[in-house]
């Protein structure tokens, strides 16, 4: 299939078109997508060697399927199992007519079985010299440009015009994403108050904090991206932009900066001291599109400190 009708053809409705553009997002999560044609019903097929989250794909596929603006698919149906298993472990149908997607057949939910992360292979990542700073956007085109080269997607520039994740999401479904109820909480948020998203950046930063000392300790290292770290902790969220850098042997930061006006913003550092880790969360003084400033350590207690114009979360 030419790369430069790709797109075209699954603005059209072409299943196999509409499957590729999904496999460039999916494919390096370790999920495999299929589609085909009932009538006027797309059926779309997924399969993992993990349990699939069946709430985050059915959204991440209306998502796309709506920005494709397609007629002529009246409704979907959506299947996700598990690689060597004859039965579907979901089953959700929903129509495109809507905003919200609605269940007409029954829901199979599987016993949630617990999986190691670490058993999870790695991927590629370019290795990290020292003293040099890596910064990975959360943005899907942050990150498909990013790893253009690790998985060598044919298709990037035109997967952009419709299946856009617009972040980092847990496609997969682990018992120890249901056991951390701090950091269920950072999902896609449906209130519109600007102190309801603030606390959406508050939360991931806190989690995602918590989740790097962790790391450090398991692993004798700092993550080396966000993904990295998100797969360790199974973390979500919509309306923040996120960005990681990393010093090795000396700290990692992280910034949250809102997509929308009116929003604070806020850094996260997690730093080596001499007895482990510390760590300290900042948040700007006033609505702000940049990100406050690095936290240093005082020069009389050597502790952390926020910098100018904003404060201690």
């Amino acid at each position: 299939m030419e790369q430069s009708n790709l797109l075209e053809l699954a603005k059209q409705g072409e299943p196999n078109a509409i499957a590729a553009l999904m496999n460039a997002v999916l494919s390096p999560k370790g999920i495999t997508a299929r589609a085909g044609m009932d009538q006027d019903c797309l059926c779309i097929f997924l399969e993992s060697q993990k349990p699939l989250n069946q709430e985050t794909l059915v959204a991440f596929i209306q998502k796309g399927l709506l920005e494709l603006g397609n007629d002529s698919i009246r409704s979907v149906r959506a299947q996700g199992k598990r690689l060597g298993e004859e039965s579907f472990a979901w089953t959700r149908e929903f129509s495109l007519r809507s905003t919200e997607p609605t269940s007409r057949v029954a829901t199979l939910t599987p016993p949630v079985e617990l999986e190691d992360e670490e058993h999870e292979e790695a991927i590629v990542e370019d290795s990290i010299e020292e003293e040099e700073f890596e910064e990975e956007s959360l943005s899907f085109r942050g990150w498909l440009k990013t790893r253009w080269r690790v998985y060598a997607i044919p298709v990037a520039l035109v997967v952009i015009g419709g299946f856009i994740a617009g972040g980092t999401m847990a496609f997969w479904s682990t018992a120890k994403s249901q056991s951390q109820g701090s950091i269920d909480s950072v999902t896609k948020p449906h209130q519109d108050s600007a102190s309801e998203k603030q606390k959406e950046a508050e939360t991931y930063l806190k989690a995602m904090t918590a989740a790097q000392q962790k790391f450090y300790q398991q692993n004798n290292r700092f993550a080396k991206s966000l993904e990295e770290l998100e797969r360790s902790a199974n973390v979500i969220s919509q309306s923040y932009s996120y960005a990681y850098r990393l010093r090795v042997g000396t700290d990692s930061v992280i910034t949250a900066v809102p997509r929308e006006a009116d929003l604070k913003s806020y850094v996260g550092i997690v730093a080596l001291t001499p007895s482990g880790t510390e760590s300290l969360i900042c948040r700007s003084l006033k609505p702000s599109t940049q990100a406050p400033e690095k936290p240093k350590a005082a020069k009389t207690t050597k502790k952390l400190t926020c910098p100018a114009r904003s404060q201690k979360l």
